[in-house]
């Protein structure tokens, strides 16, 4: 299930989630994620 996590919410949607979770950094400003955005 993909999220939406903001700085906001980060510490209650992966850190307090009390399971794993798989983070995807992406900026907008990186050519590599532009790359392999859809």
């Amino acid at each position: 299930m993909a999220l939406a996590v903001t700085e906001a919410n980060f510490d209650e949607l992966v850190l307090n989630s009390g399971k794993p979770a798989m983070v995807d950094l992406w900026a907008e400003w990186c050519g590599p994620c532009r790359l392999i955005a859809p």
